[in-house]
């Protein structure tokens, strides 16, 4: 006599704890002999990048490396295309390593460190030596992979009915990562008048992921912004110029994934090289894609079970603590403020670089919507009224509260992360000030907690030991498990525990334990 099960498991990667942190950076740079000496910093801008994690005693260590650009006005040279504005960019300047707190995270724990720039202060020291004071916040997402657990159908021998109770989910089971990197390149016509290039950014737009039996593709495009010297009449300016989808990609991620399986990809841009030929612009970007899979999965619960034929079975009853991902819909958001421009600046008589950098710093829910609060600052490269260029850093100055909805989510879910892309910027000069209008987007997703409760485990009652010894020694078998063998020799399970040393419940197939009951 006994009884057989079929279990389902299922594997989620769910967020294990978060935290955060402040780290200062010190680094210096010197302008090399080939560029001409800085009369005037414009702006500078900072770009860290994590290149080490690891996991010890609760705590997130990750290492790093910082590079740094300076847009500059140089010192007069006596030639037009070259005394407008200038770009020297310092790569790997300074190393960073630091670390977050985050309580309970385990060396099997996966990491995710995101690392942003919060504030640069600068000093030209001469006139080719710069040194740089680097306020970076970093952001620690810790996920953890676990496997759960749950009877699937009980059937008894020899053959007996036994009444099921069943239900059924269909939940997204986690199923890896892929990441690749690779290069785009291509040559693209340059807009007549264009006398010399200070830099190009580009900025990667996903349009669609193809995910089937053997990988990925990935269908997207490159907006390239340029930053040049123009021929204006008999004199030159300096100008933005924005070529939306310049360049289109298709890449392809191949592994033996499987089918079915769901993917959402992370595009980031390694590096951006360029050189120019004539009228055409050579170039060379290095993309890396991250992708995570999921695939659909249908499995069957039994929510209770007893037999109709008169053996007793013993069940164990449970909560299937499970998380789903939740994507909000699109909310669309507008931030307006008044600027006044810093005494002893020109008005901008033409704008050449505006740029927002937006961030969400805390979030609420208020029922079924999520409001993200925060704040963009704003950053103006411009051409003012007295034909010179000039910047101007306003920190904090557009405030944000969206609302994202959540339609049908019940509970209170953890927020996983929060992303806020600018869509338009519109200005206006009036006699009071810079009238600013920024349109956001906001896309959030969440890990929702959904319990299931079920039975995790069962066994008969002729399994049940009637007159157990004291101590009794055994090796575990194959179906056995921590609550079994509980039952089977009535012994509290947080007995075995504490008396066989283990740190959780797993059992391993061939392990010997000590099964000790206590006088009474």
């Amino acid at each position: 006599m006994g009884i057989q099960v079929s279990e389902n498991t299922i594997r989620i990667r769910d967020i294990a704890g978060r935290g955060e942190s402040i780290s200062y950076v010190k680094a210096s740079a010197e302008i090399p002999a080939a560029k001409p000496a800085v009369a005037r910093v414009l702006s500078v801008r900072s770009r860290p990048k994590i290149n080490d994690v690891s996991v010890e005693a609760g705590k997130i260590l990750f290492k790093g490396q910082l590079s740094i650009e300076v847009l500059y006005v140089p010192v007069n040279t006596g030639e037009l295309a070259a005394d407008l504005v200038e770009k020297a960019e310092f790569k790997d300047v300074a190393q960073f390593e630091y670390f977050v707190e985050v309580k309970d995270a385990k060396a099997s724990d996966e990491p995710i460190v995101r690392t942003f720039l919060q504030s640069v202060d600068y000093n030209l020291q001469k006139d080719r030596l710069l040194s740089f004071e680097t306020t970076l916040r970093h952001e620690v997402l810790v996920y953890r992979v676990q496997k759960l657990k749950c009877l699937g159908d009980i059937i008894v021998t020899p053959p007996e009915r036994i009444k099921i109770d069943k239900r059924e989910l269909l939940l997204e089971e986690y199923a890896g990562k892929l990441q690749k990197s690779t290069s785009v390149s291509s040559n693209l016509a340059l807009p007549l008048g264009v006398l010399r290039l200070v830099d190009v950014t580009v900025k990667p737009v996903l349009k669609r992921e193809l995910a089937d039996g053997t990988g990925i593709t990935l269908l997207g495009s490159l907006d390239v912004t340029l930053l040049a010297v123009r021929e204006l009449g008999d004199t030159a300016v300096v100008q933005s110029i924005l070529l939306p989808g310049a360049l289109a990609f298709e890449e392809r991620i191949e592994a033996p994934i499987g089918d079915n399986l769901l993917s959402r990809t992370n595009i980031l841009v390694d590096y951006v090289s360029y050189a120019r030929f004539e009228s055409e612009l050579r170039l060379d970007i290095g993309l890396s894609f991250k992708s995570e899979l999921t695939t659909p999965k249908r499995i069957s619960l039994i929510a209770d079970a007893e037999s109709v034929a008169g053996r007793r079975i013993i069940v164990r009853n449970g909560s299937l603590a499970l998380k789903r991902k939740v994507v909000s819909a699109p909310s669309k958001t507008i931030a307006e403020t008044l600027l006044r421009f810093p005494e002893g600046l020109p008005e901008p008589a033409e704008m050449l670089i505006m740029q927002i950098t937006p961030r969400v710093e805390r979030s609420e829910w208020a029922g079924e919507t999520l409001y993200a609060n925060g704040t963009c600052s704003l950053e103006l490269i411009y051409v003012g009224t007295d034909a010179e260029l000039h910047s101007v850093l306003w920190d904090n100055v557009l405030d944000f509260n969206a609302p994202l909805d959540f339609t049908g989510l019940e509970v209170d879910a953890e927020v996983i992360g929060i992303e806020v892309n600018t869509e338009s910027i519109r200005q206006q000069f009036t006699e009071t000030g810079l009238e600013i209008s920024v349109a956001l987007t906001l896309l959030a997703e969440v890990s929702a907690p959904e319990a299931a409760n079920c039975l995790l485990e069962a066994m008969v009652f002729d399994e049940i030991e009637p007159n157990p010894a004291y101590i009794t020694f055994v090796t575990v078998e194959e179906d056995d498990s921590l609550w079994k063998l509980s039952e089977r020799y009535q012994i509290p399970m947080e007995n075995i525990v504490e008396d066989n040393g283990l740190i959780s419940e797993e059992l391993i197939p061939g392990q010997r334990l000590c099964l000790r009951r206590y006088r009474k």
